[in-house]
């Protein structure tokens, strides 16, 4: 399997909800906050996803915009044919997936007041729970 190279931050519902309580306790008057637990790149990710559904043999790969953009144009293109559209353009979608989306969690987590999790554990748990679904 390919995906792009990139990754983004990550975060546990029960940090999102200390952060709001945090914003509400700590926060400043209009300001906003990016809160993150972890940045994970998509390639660990989709490994999760795939051994969530017991697949043992596949290969997760990162693959380079130029691999991946011509497929998702396409899945835009044959999309628009029908005369409808994904919410957000596959092409777009692939070129902001190829970045790094990662911020420093420390720096909301001391203004927030929220705590670490195992954000690691909370999506392998989220993911098996989906994977029943789908089995």
């Amino acid at each position: 399997m390919k995906v792009p190279a990139g990754g983004t931050a990550m975060v546990t519902t029960k940090q999102v909800a200390q952060a709001a309580v945090g914003a509400l306790e700590h926060g400043k008057h209009r300001a906003t906050y990016a809160i993150s637990g972890i940045n994970m790149k998509y390639k660990e990710f989709y490994k999760m996803i795939a051994e969530s559904l017991g697949q043992t043999d596949t290969t997760v790969e990162t693959a380079s915009l130029d691999q991946l953009k011509p497929s998702a144009e396409k899945m835009d293109e044959t999309v628009a044919a029908k005369g409808k559209e994904h919410a957000i353009h596959m092409g777009k979608q692939i070129e902001m997936q190829n970045r790094d989306a990662f911020i420093d969690p420390e720096e909301t987590m001391s203004a927030l007041k929220y705590q670490e999790e195992d954000v690691r554990a909370e999506i392998r748990r989220t993911l098996a729970v989906c994977a029943k679904e789908v089995q």
